[in-house]
């Protein structure tokens, strides 16, 4: 397996474990995107924040598996 394929395994992963962590706990992940990145929805609508966190996180997710797979 060449470094390529190494980065492309390690980085699925990272996407795999931060769509998970996103997934389970949109609301903090979304509060931490803030504060570091001070992009995303804002505001007290934590409804609204809390399915676009779960969908996001399971999207990340999938990429993660698919690019761990192929």
């Amino acid at each position: 397996m060449g470094m390529q394929s190494w980065l492309t395994v390690a980085f699925g992963a990272f996407c795999v474990v931060l769509g998970v962590v996103w997934a389970i706990k949109p609301v903090a992940m979304g509060k931490l995107q803030q504060r570091y990145l001070y992009l995303g929805a804002g505001g007290d609508e934590v409804q609204i924040n809390e399915t676009l966190g779960r969908v996001a996180g399971l999207v990340l997710a999938a990429a993660g598996v698919y690019l761990v797979v192929t």
